[in-house]
């Protein structure tokens, strides 16, 4: 077992003071410096001129010695000022060295060793099986959270001392290094790690994945890329993976639309077992209980709950669905499209969707809902080559009239695709205040900014930053996570050893954690929403649905083997 990671290996202080110190701190050391050359050359100058005034007359050197003597409170006496000139500058100088060297230098001493012992330039020998990170923005910190759920250690490479010093003092594993430097990745011992996770520029993830291959030409590397474009090129450079998270997200939000008809919408699947939603508006399903709806034996479909105004649910039997009800299905191909045959004749809309912002996240939208046939209309300032002139709406989105000539009385659905999380919490009331039963679908950069979204009225928020963190995680552990909506998970487990043998009613697993059973993976089947009383075997894997404190207790509750 390797040792913790925010720890450097054991060594005496000969081993600290070997360690190169980091440039801010060598900074830091020149400034004192300076300020120590400045006060000398000051004092002895004055101290010159006023032994001039004296008539005392003393070299260069003994103007010096004065000065230091003095600044170190030694006070020999043997050189002494007979006027007060001479006394306020014997007084000046003598406090300058009490803060300068009680005060100044102990501070700085103490700011060196602690930035080597808080911040190490390397890990322990033997440190495998670790994710190794840069820096820590929006994605990374998600990451983080997700691989802490699931035990697997980690180090951020952080350039900047003062920023890894924060880092450490509020609980991440930190390694201060240069991100252009070959040893760095060497120190972080990617020879030995499972996965490198590159989300800066895609210019600086390009020149760092040629360092990192430079220190290992396996280690697996996966980098994020804000342009298209740029995907070929981070291959180039040693990338084994890709993702485009601006046009994933936009797909994403595209396909949270659910086209303002009554049919079913693959959002995810594993494998047959197929994840969709369906809208209840304007359906017979209205106003009744799902035990009335009858759906399980209608369509051999499992509800695995119900989404209100972008709050989800489970799925208990006595909930009723309203107009604004949105059904979570979970089950085969055929059984989708039983239930399409049974409602695919209530339609509800055909105006086109409304995307508000005209960047990267937008124009994926854009392009997902044309693929899938469905108009849209793109509001933005400045026009896109890649946006159809009759799709594109010229104007300021925070402006109802340019809201309405987009078509906003009419739409079924507006996607809210900024970058700037405040302007979709002001965008998401403006919308919601123009059209009450409009389905509001928006982007959060942040992962703080979802819970704000979904009061000001979004029924349905993705973030960037846990898009990526979901899909470097299923990298980790071979697709077994499906993100149905923030803080949403279908995911994917090896049957713990607790549960084997148990039905899935005497388990209790939703009672004891809140996640509801959608499938088995045994022997090279599927049992796809198996009911209450079916044993869970004795190996192979279980399919569940659940929040992510849902999940953390599934995890915490029944171990992986255990």
């Amino acid at each position: 077992m390797p040792p913790p990671l925010n720890r450097v290996m054991a060594g005496g202080p000969g081993d600290l003071l070997r360690r190169r110190a980091s440039s801010r701190n060598l900074q830091l050391l020149r400034r004192f410096l300076a300020v120590f050359l400045l006060i000398v050359t000051v004092s002895t100058l004055l101290f010159h001129l006023i032994m001039g005034m004296e008539g005392q007359e003393h070299d260069f050197i003994t103007g010096v010695y004065w000065t230091i003597s003095t600044m170190t409170t030694l006070g020999l006496g043997d050189i002494v000022f007979t006027g007060a000139a001479g006394r306020v500058l014997t007084l000046s100088v003598v406090l300058s060295g009490i803060v300068y060297f009680l005060i100044f230098i102990p501070f700085m001493l103490i700011r060196l060793f602690q930035s080597v012992e808080r911040a190490p330039r390397d890990l322990p020998a033997g440190t495998r099986g670790h994710i190794v990170l840069i820096d820590a923005d929006v994605v990374t910190k998600a990451l983080i959270r997700k691989l802490d759920q699931f035990s697997y250690p980690y180090v951020i490479i952080v350039e900047d001392t003062g920023r890894g010093l924060q880092l450490h003092d509020e609980g991440y594993h930190v390694l201060i290094g240069e991100l252009d430097s070959v040893e760095t990745f060497r120190r972080a011992r990617v020879d030995t790690a499972l996965m490198v996770a590159l989300t800066a520029t895609d210019e600086l993830n390009t020149s760092m994945a040629l360092k990192i291959r430079e220190a290992h030409p396996h280690v697996p590397i996966v980098a994020t890329a804000r342009a298209l474009a740029s995907g070929d090129i981070l291959v180039h450079a040693g990338c084994t993976r890709i993702l485009p998270l601006s046009e994933l997200l936009g797909q994403s939000l595209s396909r949270r639309t659910l086209g303002g008809d009554a049919m079913t919408h693959v959002i995810g699947h594993f494998d047959t077992l197929l994840i969709a939603e369906a809208t209840v508006s304007g359906t017979p399903l209205v106003n009744k209980t799902l035990r009335e709806s009858n759906l399980r034996n209608m369509t051999g479909l499992t509800v695995l709950g119900t989404w209100e105004r972008g709050v989800y649910r489970g799925a208990e039997a006595d909930r009723v669905l309203t107009d604004n009800t949105i059904l979570v299905l979970a089950g085969s191909r055929q059984q989708l499209k039983t239930y399409d045959e049974l409602f695919c004749i209530y339609h509800i809309s055909e105006a086109p969707v409304i995307i508000i912002g005209g960047g990267s996240v937008g124009r994926a939208a854009g392009a997902d809902l044309h693929e899938r046939g469905m108009t849209y209309r793109l509001i933005d300032l400045h026009p896109h080559a890649d946006v159809p002139d009759e799709s594109f709406i010229r104007g300021d989105a925070t402006d109802q009239a340019v809201l309405v000539r987009a078509g906003i009385n009419d739409t079924h659905s507006v996607i809210i695709t900024t970058n700037d999380d405040a302007t979709n919490v002001y965008l998401t009331i403006l919308c919601r205040k123009v059209r009450p039963d409009l389905k509001i679908v928006s982007r959060a950069t942040a992962e703080t900014s979802v819970q704000t979204l979904h009061q000001a009225g979004a029924d349905f928020v993705m973030s960037y930053a846990s898009m990526g963190a979901n899909f470097m995680l299923n990298m980790l552990r071979g697709g077994n996570i499906l993100m149905i909506a923030e803080g949403l998970d279908v995911f994917r487990i090896a049957i713990p050893e607790t549960l084997e043998g148990k039905t899935i009613a005497a388990a209790g697993i939703f009672e004891r954690t809140g996640c509801i059973v959608v499938a088995f993976e045994h022997e090279a089947t599927m049992e796809i929403n198996p009911p209450p009383d079916s044993a869970i075997p004795a190996s192979g894997k279980i399919i569940l649905i659940g929040s992510a404190e849902a999940e953390e207790l599934f995890l915490r509750t029944y171990p992986p083997g255990g």
